[in-house]
């Protein structure tokens, strides 16, 4: 309840609602936002930045749309914004996005991919899907040698014929247990996304 009171407390003053958490909380927060909608009236853009599958985008598109207020699916790649660079790209889809294209060069990049909700996220699953894949294969191969005794020759196997990605797999391994808790939810919505594919 405190959490929906904050929400609606919010709205009022918002343009755009941009939703951007652990992709198992996407849907509830779509439904907590378009029950404050229908209490208070506050109609703004929402905007789902979440790390989900088209299924998951339209789910919450339906959510919005019941609610009567607009719905952007927004796939988000890159890191953050760090002053250096055009920053991260927003893909969006939508039957309007002028909202989210109207932020386009401050800070990130926008760009619209089309007019059905799902399309970005579609996008961002794809290429998560081959990112957070790749890194997760490297880790499985790492680890599965270890208890075959067969780390150093795999790696001074690695260093002869895969010296780049071997170089890959040593800086980016290091920071996964950081971020291995909040992947959960994003590997179970790439899943989703290849299996209804």
């Amino acid at each position: 309840l405190p959490h929906a009171c904050a929400v609606a407390g919010r709205l009022g003053a918002a343009a755009l609602c941009l939703s951007r958490l652990p992709p198992a909380s996407a849907l509830g927060l779509a439904a907590d936002v378009a029950g404050a909608m229908g209490r208070t009236g506050a109609k703004p853009v929402f905007v789902d930045c979440n790390a989900i599958s088209p299924a998951t985008a339209n789910d919450i598109a339906a959510v919005i749309a019941a609610a009567g207020a607009p719905f952007i699916d927004a796939g988000i790649i890159g890191m953050a914004p760090d002053g250096h660079g055009p920053g991260p790209r927003f893909y969006v889809s939508g039957s309007d996005t002028g909202p989210m294209q109207a932020l386009d060069g401050m800070g990130f990049q926008v760009r619209a991919i089309g007019t059905e909700p799902g399309r970005a996220s579609a996008l961002k699953m794809c290429y998560a899907g081959l990112t957070k894949g790749t890194w997760t294969l490297h880790t499985a191969v790492l680890l599965t040698a270890e208890p075959h005794g067969l780390s150093e020759e795999l790696r001074g196997e690695f260093e002869y014929r895969q010296a780049p990605t071997y170089a890959q797999m040593q800086a980016r391994i290091p920071g996964i247990p950081a971020d291995s808790e909040r992947w959960i939810g994003e590997m179970e919505e790439i899943a989703r996304t290849f299996a209804d594919a």
